[in-house]
């Protein structure tokens, strides 16, 4: 037992159950038994009290990210969810703090190194998304020096999955699958940008030409993607100041209002968003 841990947690059981748990993950011998094992672990993690948990995090993050790392992609999508899981049950308390050994490690440096590492896998990427929404809800200021990182890879990942939304079709099963991932991720990706709100204010050149580009496509295609984006800047409108991008707004999204070649709820539900949008930038930067 790492000194004092066992005091910390409360419970002697839990703190030895929990060290004997670590060592199968610090044992590769075992891999096959890492998935199963931090499963456990999470699910230990969850029983006790908040304060109880924190003193296990430097036994336990070190040996469960290197896990995540060293395993497949199967695998890695399930651990990446149990990561998520316990930054939600530590409440982001992961940023910096002293291992094992007694040094002091930047645990959230190594886990946005865990997920670039990871981005370049399709089907990894809602995990990752899920992950990076909860790093920065919980620990905004922490996560802010990993933007410049980060949000370029998302503003890309956004226009791929655009073009999927805008090009795909359900003529086949996995046609059908595509577009509906592509969907999904979108949708991740704008809600992620509410999440982060103030933090976009120095990024806003880069990912609201993006957004607006998404609801001035034109055409049928896309409607809840479309609808989505123009809820997201109605939403950023209330986090950034949004003057010197007013005319950049206003002119497209008035340019859909009048559009008439769509019809269909959908199609309402975007016109009643754009207006609920415009409504809350006049609001944010006043009617001068």
């Amino acid at each position: 037992l790492m000194p004092g841990i066992g005091d910390a947690a409360g419970d002697s059981v839990t703190a030895e159950t929990v060290t004997a748990l670590v060592r199968i993950l610090k044992d590769e011998t075992l891999k096959a038994h890492h998935s199963q094992t931090v499963s456990v672990l999470i699910f230990i993690m969850k029983g006790i009290e908040y304060n109880s948990r924190l003193p296990f995090l430097p036994l336990l993050l070190p040996p469960f990210l290197r896990t995540i790392r060293n395993c497949d992609r199967v695998h890695r999508a399930r651990l990446l969810d149990n990561l998520k899981e316990l930054v939600e049950l530590v409440k982001g308390s992961i940023v910096s703090m002293d291992d094992e050994n007694r040094e002091e490690t930047d645990f959230l440096a190594e886990i946005i190194d865990l997920v670039e590492d990871s981005w370049s896998e399709i089907g990894l990427l809602k995990h990752v998304l899920d992950l990076i929404q909860k790093l920065s809800e919980y620990m905004p200021m922490e996560f802010k020096p990993h933007m410049p990182s980060l949000l370029p890879k998302m503003i890309a990942s956004l226009q791929r999955e655009w073009r999927t939304v805008l090009n795909g079709n359900e003529s086949d099963l996995q046609a059908s699958q595509d577009l509906t991932r592509a969907e999904d991720h979108c949708e991740q990706i704008l809600g992620a940008f509410e999440t982060f709100g103030p933090m976009l204010a120095d990024y806003m050149y880069l990912a609201l030409p993006q957004m607006v580009s998404i609801v001035e496509q034109a055409g049928p295609h896309g409607l809840v993607t479309k609808r989505l984006a123009a809820g997201t800047i109605g939403t950023l409108c209330g986090h950034v100041n949004m003057t010197e991008y007013s005319s950049r707004m206003v002119l497209p999204l008035a340019r859909v209002l009048q559009e008439r070649t769509v019809e269909g709820a959908d199609a309402q539900h975007l016109k009643i968003t754009i207006i609920n949008t415009l409504c809350n930038l006049i609001t944010s930067i006043g009617y001068d």
